[in-house]
């Protein structure tokens, strides 16, 4: 893969857990707030409307009677590099429920999911739309690094996070201490190897430590 290509995707990738939250409908998925998107896309390319935004926006109502929703057409344009991109997208909105209820909304919110469509084939909160947020590890590991993101004193932050990775290994070893079957003590920390390989590379933080740790304790319930 291109590096240079994928320099803005890989800094917009992640975003801040704080921001999302589990939505039940449809399966179940992971839903991300607009408007922080939009924060992180002003900061990246510019305000809203200059640094990116839609143009030619319409609606096709074609499919309202039948299916009713109406389809957002709108091209999507943004700055990056001094360079303007552009591409067209397409989007749709429920705009009658089924109760026959006209949502007088639906066009404020086509604007906002498209938009966020949109921002998504750029790599924005790419690893939302990809599933890695369907993995807790995985958001427990970002949540890290955004916290360490804030804070003013990243060394100090990190410390803290990785003092707290110390104490789950930690007290995971111990709890593992009581198993009487060596077999089951090893499948238990090998899990706990994943979790934490998985945590460390998402926070920034080298796991070779960690793992280390735990093949040790493997080692020694083999050897009993």
């Amino acid at each position: 893969m291109s590096i240079k290509n994928l320099t803005l995707w890989n800094e917009v990738k992640t975003p801040d857990p704080q921001y999302t939250k589990q939505v039940k409908m449809r399966g179940g998925f992971t839903a991300i707030d607009a408007h922080y998107l939009f924060m992180v896309a002003t900061d990246k390319l510019g305000a809203y409307g200059k640094g990116f935004g839609l143009m030619s926006s319409s609606f096709d109502y074609s499919m309202v009677t039948e299916l009713r929703i109406a389809v957002h057409n709108a091209v999507f344009f943004y700055l990056m590099d001094g360079e303007r991109h552009e591409f067209p997208i397409t989007n749709s909105i429920e705009v009658v429920s089924k109760n026959g209820v006209v949502d007088s909304d639906y066009a404020k919110k086509a604007e906002t999911n498209t938009t966020c469509k949109a921002l998504s084939k750029i790599g924005f909160a790419a690893d939302v739309y990809m599933g890695m947020f369907d993995d807790q590890d995985y958001v427990v590991g970002a949540t890290a690094k955004a916290n360490m993101d804030k804070e003013e004193e990243r060394e100090a932050a990190a410390k803290a996070e990785y003092d707290k990775l110390k104490e789950y290994v930690n007290t995971q070893i111990i709890s593992t201490q009581s198993m009487s079957d060596p077999a089951q003590a090893c499948k238990a920390l090998e899990r706990v190897k994943q979790k934490v390989v998985v945590r460390c590379t998402t926070a920034s933080f080298g796991s070779k430590g960690f793992e280390t740790l735990i093949e040790n304790e493997k080692a020694k319930r083999n050897a009993k």
